[in-house]
């Protein structure tokens, strides 16, 4: 539509894109209005009226989230929404473009930090197929498992599968955190975690442009060890000698600046230690690409077998998932549980109120449940009990769940048990919207 409707920046797409005209031939040609209407859920006039909005606005930006990715196809997706901004020069212009992390723009140096020493290759394994690794990795098997920052017995997708792994007898495994989650319940040993009031810490912004150093509000409670310090005493205990096993957190800070370069290159470290910091973002969007330039046609995606060009395919496999099962599952973070930490919290969890699922009022209908009752929610992989909410903000089709709540909170179970292992089309990232199911009242969960 924008380009139906001349209302595309032909200087910016020739100057920072590249392959533009065999986009404009080849792809853009198969999704008028009324298809895009029918993929998406729109009404034709919606479709319309944002094109017409967008193309208009001097300076436009938009706010990606990484939960559209979360799909069989999450990463055209995102490649699709990205590519707007360059249509209407949007990228050139101060306040405009796209922006997921304000973070990627900050060329900090953190390799001293990620693998100082080690055998430079070893064997990789994606955290959300972490169940699958547990069950089926030989050659040698997984025997040993450290978990820190994370609580993958509740996040992880085909959650059932994981938990049979972590339930196995002969794999040792440790957990680092400051609260006994759910992950830790499958520990041999837990080793308390402090908090970020006990945590003296650098910081950089995930939406804006400031970073800080932050000292403790607290002295560690108790025998709490953090992160940092606890790889620290593993490292030297393990007899591995690289600076960053000694040195003071507070030492390090100045190495992250040495050789940045971009918006952070003529920051004094020092400054971090007064209070925020604030930098000036970029004038204009920065593509690192091999070209240089925005690719809307990409070489490189072209070899790994991935669609050069942002389009949308209809995916098989969900395809025949909603065949079969009259409900998508959409998970977002809960308003006060954000994340699984917040559990520990129960002023925050009475704010949030019981885990639950939302449906619009005429999928409730067509079930007989009501607002407040106990349901079922169901496929292959598993069930789980949730409290109903009924509203007309979720769309017919799709059942909402806020938050990943622990199996306690919830009357069964936690919703990544309905989720299976697939992976998305780029950066193998978790299917967690790739999810079909159905909702039944609880009293029929045998």
């Amino acid at each position: 539509m924008l380009l139906r409707d001349g209302l595309l920046d032909r200087d910016y797409i020739a100057a920072h894109t590249l392959g533009f005209e065999r986009w404009a031939a080849e792809v853009l040609p198969n999704f008028p209005p009324p298809r895009v209407a029918e993929i998406t859920g729109l009404s034709v006039a919606d479709v319309e009226r944002l094109a017409a909005m967008y193309g208009a606005a001097k300076s436009s930006l938009i706010r990606l989230g990484e939960g559209m990715t979360r799909l069989a196809r999450g990463g055209q997706a995102l490649r699709a929404v990205a590519t707007l901004p360059a249509l209407t020069g949007a990228y050139g212009r101060e306040g405009g473009g796209a922006l997921l992390l304000a973070a990627g723009s900050m060329d900090f140096q953190f390799g001293m930090l990620g693998k100082p020493s080690g055998p430079a290759t070893a064997r990789m394994v994606n955290h959300l197929a972490l169940g699958e690794a547990l069950e089926e990795m030989r050659d040698p098997p997984l025997r040993a498992l450290f978990i820190a920052a994370n609580n993958p017995a509740v996040t992880n997708p085909d959650v059932n599968r994981l938990r049979r792994g972590l339930a196995r007898e002969d794999l040792f495994t440790v957990v680092h955190d400051p609260f006994l989650t759910d992950t830790a319940r499958y520990a041999d040993i837990v080793l308390p975690a402090t908090t970020y009031l006990e945590t003296e810490d650098f910081y950089r912004s995930y939406g804006t442009y400031r970073m800080q150093y932050a000292p403790a509000a607290v002295p560690p409670q108790h025998q709490a060890r953090s992160n940092f310090h606890l790889a620290q005493e593993l490292g030297r205990r393990m007899g591995l000698t690289d600076a960053v096993f000694s040195a003071a957190p507070r030492d390090l800070v100045p190495r992250f600046f040495a050789g940045a370069t971009g918006i952070i290159a003529a920051v004094d470290p020092a400054r971090v230690f007064d209070g925020p910091v604030k930098v000036t973002p970029p004038a204009a969007q920065e593509f690192r690409t091999p070209s240089g330039r925005l690719e809307i046609y990409s070489e490189t995606l072209a070899q790994q077998g991935v669609p050069p060009m942002p389009t949308w395919e209809e995916d098989p496999i969900e395809a025949a998932d909603a065949a079969r099962w009259p409900l998508r599952l959409l998970t977002a973070p809960g308003y006060f549980q954000a994340h699984t930490a917040y559990a520990a919290s129960p002023f925050l969890r009475k704010r949030e109120g019981e885990p639950c699922a939302i449906l619009h009022p005429d999928e409730a209908s067509r079930r007989g449940l009501v607002e407040g009752q106990k349901v079922l929610l169901f496929n292959d992989r598993g069930k789980v009990g949730l409290v109903l909410r009924v509203s007309d903000e979720v769309r017919p089709g799709v059942v909402l769940v806020p938050g990943q709540r622990p199996d306690g909170e919830a009357v069964s179970g936690t919703v990544n048990m309905l989720c299976d292992e697939r992976r998305t089309d780029m950066g193998e990232g978790a299917c967690y919207q790739s999810t079909f199911l159905d909702v039944a009242a609880w009293r029929d969960a045998a």
